[in-house]
């Protein structure tokens, strides 16, 4: 080919080229690379009349945030090798006083499907309040006792939505 049919031709194939998608092509086996996709996110609304405290937990503990009453608060879903346990207690330092804890748990595999339930630990820091947690594979709501484990699954993405004190 010669070089001005070359030119000729990448002028006109520029505006397709220009409009490719730049992420990478996930590969058939997508355990051997990760794709650069946004993930979905955890977001909590605080609709308590007082302020609520969290920390998320992977392989790792995350620092403990204050959520005031009204905020919200949102995490991207992850994987770190193991499931993701996101803590809410009424005081900063509750995980450590044993006082009672809400564990949003969940286990993320991005692009494929997340498994996600509410449970208890040492008590029910919203107890006479209504807790909704919800995700397109279902909601459980709390209203206000908590109910027996009911783990939810969605196989695709999707935000989880828990709301405080509704």
């Amino acid at each position: 080919m010669r070089l001005s049919a070359l030119f000729t031709t990448l002028a006109a194939l520029a505006p397709t080229i220009l409009a490719l998608p730049t992420d990478p092509i996930e590969p058939a086996n997508a355990s051997e690379t990760t794709a650069k996709h946004a993930s979905p996110d955890v977001i909590i609304r605080n609709h308590c009349p007082f302020p609520v405290f969290v920390t998320s937990v992977g392989k790792n503990v995350g620092p403990t945030r204050e959520i005031i009453a009204g905020g919200v608060w949102t995490e991207p879903e992850y994987w770190s090798g193991i499931g993701t346990a996101i803590e809410f207690t009424r005081t900063f330092d509750g995980l450590y006083t044993d006082a009672p804890v809400l564990v949003l748990g969940y286990s993320y595999t991005a692009g494929v499907s997340i498994y996600y339930d509410l449970g208890l630990h040492a008590g029910n820091p919203f107890e006479g309040y209504n807790v909704r947690l919800s995700g397109k594979g279902g909601d459980n709501i709390w209203d206000p006792k908590p109910k027996p484990p009911s783990t939810k699954a969605w196989f695709g993405e999707t935000d989880l939505l828990l709301d405080l004190c509704l």
